[in-house]
């Protein structure tokens, strides 16, 4: 559904489902998977932890598509750029919605000290916003994020006003023309390099790279003062060194692996 949204081209690769096998399937398909897992909880979740898991299910679905129907108002309105903190109020509401989720679930079902709940989940939300962040790095500075996603920028492309465009927005003295670049939503490789050097230049990309270490790392010296010092915690510390480091090799494998073994010791 976030490609159809975004008209975008490629994912893992290959061309998106909706240009793969056609705009009805892909929404279809899309749709079923948001009501699938409601289906199959009743199989595996207590009694009396079920109201309370479909009540956090529920909640986590309107915030997502609240974050994405933000997402989508800012990215097709070229005169309006959000502040910082709209900016993260969205990332929060879209992106940490998976990881929060599974703390909440996970919290939940082994009756977890509201302190150390409260930690994780926190945690986890910083992880969703840090991981956006690299996300958006990744799309104008790696070379083999370009290869899987057909170009380099597409963020640029879809207009995406990022945590890197809004610093721009207020640091650079090229705003109007980074403006009109993305308004044009190119797939001019040209335009797209120039749009990225501006963002370069005024350091937001940078800016942006401090932002998500710091995010995380602060995260982690947090919530790792209420865990128990055993595997579990060791693999949480994973995704954090993760987080900071990596390449595109590991995007899919983090989001497979993250519900499976982060709470799990």
């Amino acid at each position: 559904m976030d490609d159809i949204e975004d008209e975008g081209l490629m994912r893992r690769g290959e061309k998106c489902i909706h240009l793969k096998y056609g705009l009805d399937v892909a929404i279809n398909t899309s749709s079923y998977m948001y009501f699938a897992p409601l289906r199959t909880m009743p199989k595996f979740i207590p009694k009396e932890f079920l109201t309370e898991y479909t009540q956090i299910v529920h909640d986590e679905l309107v915030n997502i598509h609240t974050g994405q129907n933000w997402d989508i108002m800012w990215h097709n309105n070229p005169n309006f750029f959000p502040t910082p903190e709209q900016y993260l109020q969205m990332v929060s509401h879209k992106t940490s919605v998976i990881p929060r989720l599974g703390a909440r679930l996970v919290s939940l079902l082994l009756s977890l000290d509201p302190e150390v709940a409260n930690a994780i989940i926190t945690y986890t939300e910083n992880f969703g916003i840090a991981f956006q962040i690299k996300d958006d790095l990744l799309s104008l500075t790696g070379d083999e994020f370009s290869k899987k996603k057909f170009l380099k920028g597409e963020d640029i492309y879809e207009g995406k006003k990022s945590m890197m465009v809004i610093y721009a927005m207020a640091n650079t003295k090229e705003r109007d023309r980074l403006k009109e670049i993305l308004g044009m939503k190119t797939q001019n490789a040209e335009l797209i390099k120039e749009a990225i050097t501006i963002l370069d230049n005024c350091g937001a990309i940078e800016y942006a790279e401090k932002y998500a270490y710091d995010l995380i790392v602060n995260s982690w010296n947090k919530v790792k003062k209420v865990l128990p010092d055993d595997d579990g915690k060791q693999k949480i510390k994973m995704f954090a060194d993760y987080l900071i480091s990596r390449t595109i090799q590991f995007v899919l494998l983090a989001r497979w692996i993250c519900l499976q073994k982060l709470f799990i010791a």
